[in-house]
């Protein structure tokens, strides 16, 4: 057996707590060494390359934007979450307006910070939807918020309106490890990092299933999308009649 001492254990997942790392450092009675991965894009045209990049960036999902402009004051440097923390309702009914736009289906909603949660599920519930649910659920309050509308292993079933169609909002944090079959992901603002972007985005089209990622954005934000699409070699639509199309890498 390899001694305790020279043992080494390592975790990778998106979901490692900090309280599963004290355990095993109390295990391995050693300290632990945290390293976040760096997302790769693979470029290139080669099958290595393109079987990397189908795990990376499933070709399943489509990505979308919706163009917004909130007022701000003059001496506002405000972006991304706290933009979507001060100027929510215009960040909603853009969703609201997206979302008619679409099928009805599964969708989450991203809002940002903790703090805009409650007004997102108050402000979705007052454009007449009824199945606004607040993460975290745990699984078994999925299943029974969802019914037979969306079953974990199988379809969603088609739905002819959003008033009845489950709806999750959450955050960041609470989208981590989340599996369930969702046609829509909404984030209410651009994420920071490209890597929280697939992350989120990666929430839809699981096993093979069609999803749509829709980005709430204002002109200001827009920079970031495109940095997001370079990296990535994604296109970024804009949303039908939501949109005016103002980035180079549509197509």
């Amino acid at each position: 057996p390899v001694p305790l001492e020279k043992l080494q254990l390592i975790c990778a997942t998106a979901t490692v707590g900090r309280s599963l790392r004290k355990q095993l450092q109390e295990m391995l009675g050693s300290p632990s060494v945290e390293k976040a991965a760096d997302l790769v894009a693979p470029t290139g045209r080669d099958k290595k390359s393109g079987l990397q990049r189908q795990y990376l960036v499933p070709s399943t999902i489509s990505h979308h934007y919706v163009l917004t402009a909130p007022p701000l004051p003059e001496s506002s440097t405000l972006s991304g979450d706290d933009l979507m923390t001060q100027a929510p309702n215009a960040a909603v009914a853009a969703l609201w307006s997206a979302m008619r736009e679409l099928s009805p289906g599964p969708a989450i909603v991203f809002a940002g910070r903790a703090s805009a949660m409650d007004e997102t599920a108050a402000a979705l519930k007052a454009f007449g939807l009824r199945c606004v649910h607040l993460l975290p659920l745990t699984t078994t309050e999925i299943k029974q918020s969802t019914g037979a509308v969306v079953s974990m292993s199988g379809d969603a079933g088609p739905r002819s309106s959003w008033v009845d169609t489950p709806v999750y909002v959450g955050t960041e944090r609470w989208g981590r490890g989340l599996d369930m079959r969702l046609q829509y992901v909404f984030m209410l603002a651009p994420p920071p990092t490209c890597a929280t972007y697939m992350h989120l985005a990666g929430r839809t089209g699981r096993q093979g299933a069609a999803g749509s990622a829709v980005t709430i954005t204002t002109p200001e934000q827009t920079p970031r999308l495109a940095a997001f699409s370079k990296t990535l070699n994604l296109a970024f639509m804009p949303l039908r009649n939501c949109s005016t199309s103002i980035l180079s890498k549509d197509v």
